[in-house]
């Protein structure tokens, strides 16, 4: 009776449009190889075994299973009728088939259907039932581009002053980014997509309290008498004897720091796009130095 069963079972298991693999020579004859699914005791899974069936007298259908030879690489011709590779199996996917229960997983959407992906392992084929949800749909212009920035390629840079040794109160303090470039930032295609920094402007905290700077762009000593003002220049009107940070001596001094922006544009394979939710501009790290500040006394006596 148990045989009885299990051979109607099987019968009505049989997956139609499988393929055939390649007969071996021991099997020549009139039987032929088939996949006959064996499901997992929920109806998630199966492992197809493929088997003698449609045997003449004398030789038992469902015998041993055919020993392929060699682990299966992901070539799809060495495993017909697969047409695709997860990982380093060959795989396909049929319409899903009763009795298969439908994947424990939601559904991506209401109407979906799934099928069985039946890939081939260990001289098997193992099947799963899976959703067909709706092709995968590329990220957002937006998210495009602020992927684009991030491929741009900050360079580094340090901030500088003048007076370096020490300066003085209510004399200019000239600040520059060392390091910086004036030259435009293009950064590596994101979906074809690329993004151009364009150098816009540093700002700088001089450390004591004050508002933040906003400076043009300047990467070099500037090239003005001492006692006037730089492009990027601020006079301190107090010392730094209570500032948090060190000089070179060990002196108090203010922690001044500065942090550089560009500007930033967009190609779309090569054209010009703009990008609604794009980000703007680029802040680049944030640079810090010790500037120590002294304070000059003097002494006015009367003549006469």
């Amino acid at each position: 009776m148990r045989n009885w069963v299990s051979r109607i079972l099987v019968a009505l298991l049989l997956v139609p449009g499988l393929g055939v693999l390649a007969l071996d020579s021991a099997f020549a004859g009139e039987c032929r190889l088939a996949p006959v699914p064996v499901l997992t005791a929920n109806g998630e899974s199966a492992t197809y075994k493929v088997t003698k069936v449609d045997c003449a007298a004398g030789v038992t259908p469902g015998a041993q299973p055919v020993v392929v030879k060699g682990a299966p690489s992901c070539d799809i011709k060495s495993a017909s009728p697969a047409t695709f590779c997860v990982g380093s199996l060959p795989c396909f996917t049929k319409d899903s088939v009763v009795p298969w229960v439908h994947p424990a997983t939601k559904p991506p959407t209401p109407d979906s259907k799934y099928s069985v992906q039946l890939c081939f392992t260990n001289n098997s084929w193992l099947g799963t039932a899976v959703w067909n949800g709706p092709a995968t749909q590329p990220p957002s212009m937006a998210v495009q581009a602020t992927s684009a920035v991030g491929r741009i390629h900050l360079p580094s840079a340090v901030l500088s002053f003048n007076p370096t040794a020490r300066t003085l109160v209510n004399l200019p303090t000239w600040f520059w980014a060392q390091g910086l470039t004036s030259e435009v930032l293009r950064g590596s295609s994101a979906l074809g997509l690329v993004a151009y920094a364009t150098p816009a402007r540093l700002e700088v905290t001089p450390g004591d309290g004050s508002a933040v700077l906003r400076c043009p762009w300047v990467t070099v000593r500037p090239q003005v008498p001492a006692d006037q003002s730089g492009p990027c220049s601020y006079a301190y009107f107090r010392s730094s004897i209570g500032g948090s940070a060190r000089g070179p001596d060990g002196a108090p001094a203010y922690e001044a720091s500065a942090q550089a922006f560009w500007s930033l544009r967009f190609e779309l394979n090569g054209a010009p796009v703009q990008i609604a939710g794009a980000p703007s501009e680029l802040p680049g790290p944030v640079m810090t130095t010790a500037v120590e500040v002294g304070e000059v006394q003097t002494l006015v006596t009367g003549t006469g």
